[in-house]
């Protein structure tokens, strides 16, 4: 780890306050040194905090049981308020394992020696959606100007500044020239997102279609597709240089053996790789140190 890259990022306090989805439904619960101190044959993982701590919860909970069983060790796991957070978390020596966004997961590995363990077979649509009950359809011959010239003075809700889709939206609002003409407003998660919209804060969420499906509840009509972005790939599973490697080989073989539906970003398969496989990302890696850094200049000290 370079501890000059991102200064002032990651303190005691801020490494150690995170929320363990295992005690969500009793409340938020802080992991503390007692605790890990009592629970050193645990398996700590922590979770890109995409959704609010409930719904990671519930939705990454088969994903959970089949690595316990898989492993024969207690599961747990984490997430985070924020991406700033989940990347302090990461880095602190009772958390080897995190499953993050892959450009940031590319930024861990180059930056702070992490290892990728595997990554997620999700194929995943970027998009701005609006819930059915307030969409109007869009004609589907509409031409490429016309729905540009509609989304002038319209709001896209995203999930946090710092996540692989809101930077995706912010490139193509640059290339499109409407930086000036279209705001975007981050969320701490994809769940605050979805809030936003239907209360009528903001016009779209922008958002791969994988991680929107795992913020709906299930049977809730899917919102409707306004405009699409892109392709993204789904978050990948990254060890920090104090993960064991007989932990690490253990932990890739049991994700490669989860048979998940794969109709969700937490539901998908994983599939083993290099660190070369996330290189169509640094260029959105290299802006996420830029934020970070921002971020680390303007905090108080």
């Amino acid at each position: 780890m370079n501890p000059t890259r991102h200064p002032g990022l990651c303190t005691r306090r801020l490494c150690l306050q995170r929320w363990s989805l295992a005690s969500a439904a009793a409340g938020l619960a802080l992991s503390t040194p007692w605790a890990v101190a009592q629970g050193a044959k645990r398996l700590k993982v922590g979770l890109t905090p995409f959704l609010s701590p409930r719904q990671l919860m519930g939705t990454f909970e088969p994903l959970r049981l089949h690595l316990a069983a898989r492993l024969q060790r207690e599961v747990e796991f984490y997430t985070a308020p924020s991406f700033e957070r989940m990347l302090d978390n990461a880095r602190a020596p009772d958390q080897p394992f995190t499953l993050m966004p892959v450009h940031l997961a590319l930024m861990a590995i180059e930056d702070w020696g992490f290892t990728l363990v595997a990554r997620s077979t999700a194929e995943s649509t970027l998009a701005l959606w609006q819930p059915p009950e307030m969409a109007a359809p869009w004609p589907a011959d509409a031409a490429p100007a016309a729905v540009l010239q509609a989304l002038r003075g319209r709001r896209i809700g995203l999930s946090g500044a710092l996540t692989l889709a809101a930077l995706a939206v912010e490139r193509w609002r640059e290339e499109r020239g409407l930086v000036s003409a279209v705001e975007l407003r981050p969320h701490a998660n994809l769940s605050g997102a979805v809030l936003a919209v239907r209360r009528g804060d903001v016009d779209f969420v922008g958002a791969p279609d994988t991680a929107l499906r795992d913020s709906l509840p299930p049977g809730s009509p899917d919102f409707r597709r306004f405009l699409t972005l892109g392709r993204l790939e789904a978050p990948a599973f990254v060890a920090s240089p104090a993960a064991a490697p007989a932990d690490v080989a253990a932990l890739r073989a049991a994700l490669l053996a989860f048979g998940g539906a794969g109709t969700s970003f937490a539901s998908a398969q994983y599939a083993a790789g290099t660190a070369a496989d996330l290189s169509p990302w640094r260029s959105y890696a290299t802006r996420a140190r830029q934020l970070l850094a921002t971020a680390a200049e303007t905090r108080p000290r």
